[in-house]
C-alpha cells in the first residue's frame, strides 16, 4: 500500500491565495464601495441638515390668502425638489463615472444617470409650465 501526500500550496501561491480572498469584497470592487460611502455620508448629511430644519419652531408670518398663492408655492416647492434630485443624480452619474475606470459597461450606466439628471433639470423647468396649466384650469 503506496501513501501519496497532499499537494501542498507553496508561500507565494499561498500568500497570493490570501491576498485575493482578502481583498475580494463581492461583486463590486472598492472604487464601487468608495463611491457609494461617499454618496452615502452625503446623504446623511442632507437628512441631518433637514432633520435640524423641521425641528425647529416656525412661527407663521402670513397665512395663504388665495388659490392663486397656494399654487404659487407649490410651484415653488416642486421645483426646489427636482432641482435637488436632479443634482443629487448629477452628482451620483459623475461619482459613478470617475470610479467606472475605463469599464465599458460601468460608462454606460454612468451615462445613463447623468441623462436620468439631465430629464431632471428639464422637469424643474417644465414644473412651473405645469403649474400654471394647473391654474388656468382651476381658474386661479
Amino acid at each position: 500500500m503506496r501513501l501519496t501526500s497532499i499537494p501542498t500550496l507553496s508561500r507565494r501561491h499561498a500568500a497570493r491565495a490570501r491576498l485575493s480572498v482578502e481583498t475580494d469584497i463581492g461583486p463590486m470592487n472598492h472604487r464601487h464601495w468608495r463611491a457609494m460611502s461617499i454618496i452615502g455620508v452625503a446623504v446623511v448629511g442632507i437628512m441631518a441638515v433637514a432633520g435640524r430644519a423641521g425641528a425647529e419652531t416656525t412661527t407663521v408670518l402670513a397665512a395663504v390668502s388665495s388659490l392663486n398663492d397656494v399654487l404659487t408655492n407649490i410651484r415653488t416647492w416642486l421645483t426646489g425638489l427636482l432641482v435637488a434630485l436632479a443634482t443629487l443624480m448629477l452628482t451620483y452619474g459623475a461619482v459613478r463615472y470617475l470610479a467606472a475606470g475605463g469599464e465599458p459597461g460601468e460608462l454606460e450606466k454612468a451615462k445613463q444617470a447623468l441623462k436620468n439628471a439631465g430629464k431632471g433639470y428639464l422637469l424643474a423647468v417644465l414644473a412651473p409650465v405645469v403649474v400654471e396649466i394647473l391654474r388656468q384650469f382651476v381658474g386661479a
